[in-house]
């Protein structure tokens, strides 16, 4: 991921700085030491200030995160988006289960559940943590 290369440059350069980064370096997964990998990653396409609203401004969470997922295997991957208006305003929410709609076609928020209203809920705050963690709170956050 894009938050990655700065940490792994300062680690190939042998370098440390009083800042915290959020992201990882990737020089153990590099060199076959270590198995990398976050269960839950966060993309982000914010409002620009645009007129043209293709494509929406949105925020979008991927996991296999048992505690999300409810799955302790930790294989099934679901995505959880929110859509937003020129004005920030939330207009939509979707979650897929990507075994069942690989292509995210029919969002599970259309259907009336208990489940996936809970589920919709907790992806929407892991989501908001995400959004505004620094540092060693996001690594943590994402595995």
């Amino acid at each position: 991921m894009n938050i990655d290369w700065a940490s792994t440059i300062v680690d190939y350069a042998g370098v440390y700085f009083d800042i915290e980064m959020d992201g990882e370096s990737l020089r153990p997964w590099v060199e076959g030491n270590e198995q990398l990998g976050r269960r839950t990653l966060l993309a982000e396409h914010p409002n620009d200030g645009r007129v043209l609203d293709d494509p929406p401004a949105y925020d979008m969470i991927r996991s296999t995160d048992p505690v999300l997922t409810g799955d302790p295997s930790g294989t099934t991957v679901y995505v959880y988006a929110e859509t937003y208006n020129r004005k920030d305003g939330l207009t939509d929410r979707e979650l897929y289960d990507l075994a069942l709609d690989p292509y995210q076609v029919e969002s599970l928020a259309r259907i009336p559940d208990e489940e996936i209203a809970a589920k919709m809920k907790a992806f929407s705050a892991r989501m908001a943590q995400l959004k505004i963690c620094a540092g060693e709170t996001c690594r943590s956050l994402g595995r």
